[in-house]
């Protein structure tokens, strides 16, 4: 937790400009508190509200990454890849093939379809998952109050995939007035100091 507090204590203007308000979905806040470049920042997320199961879809990174828990009640959802038939508590989800439009992307094309197995877990505070590759399909639901650090270990590729019920940017990947910027920076000392 030390080094996320020295992060935050020095991070620059301009990284913490890189925040994003309605990140991924509604009422999720990114606070960026480390790097200036996509794909190796390390962001500090504040769910404002209830994120409830799959409002944020099923979905890979074009990047690996860790993710530390810090408060709240945080659900952790992974899927596993299956053959086609055979498996008991198989389901099939529609797949997309996803550049994101803010990145000059062609946002999501129709890639066929996943048959997968799903897991969920509840992680508490303190918990850290050591690495999540770029090909791993996961997602998170949480209650209002959760926080969790996401450190990004640069780009492997230049699209990830999307699973589940396709989506548009609307109301999403706001730039946050400096007010907001503020709150979450206290909103996360504060957390932050009481692991010490």
């Amino acid at each position: 937790m030390k080094k996320f507090i020295e992060l935050l204590k020095n991070a620059s203007k301009e990284t913490l400009e890189m925040s994003l308000d309605n990140c991924h979905a509604e009422g999720l806040f990114s606070l960026v508190i480390g790097g200036n470049e996509n794909g190796k920042l390390t962001r500090a997320f504040i769910a404002k509200k209830k994120i409830k199961p799959y409002e944020v879809q099923l979905h890979t990174h074009r990047y690996n990454l860790s993710l530390t828990v810090l408060a709240g009640s945080f659900l952790h959802h992974t899927a596993k890849l299956t053959n086609a038939y055979g498996d008991d508590f198989q389901i099939t989800l529609p797949s997309y093939k996803y550049n994101s439009p803010l990145n000059k992307g062609f946002g999501l094309v129709n890639d066929g379809e996943i048959h997968c197995h799903i897991n969920s877990a509840y992680l508490p505070p303190a918990a850290k998952i050591n690495f999540i590759t770029n090909q791993n399909i996961h997602t998170v639901s949480c209650s209002a109050g959760t926080i969790w650090i996401v450190e990004e270990y640069g780009f492997e590729q230049d699209f990830s995939y999307v699973y589940g019920k396709n989506f548009t940017l609307d109301n999403l990947y706001i730039k946050p007035s400096q007010f907001q910027i503020n709150d979450a920076v206290q909103l996360l000392t504060k957390t932050l100091k009481s692991f010490i």
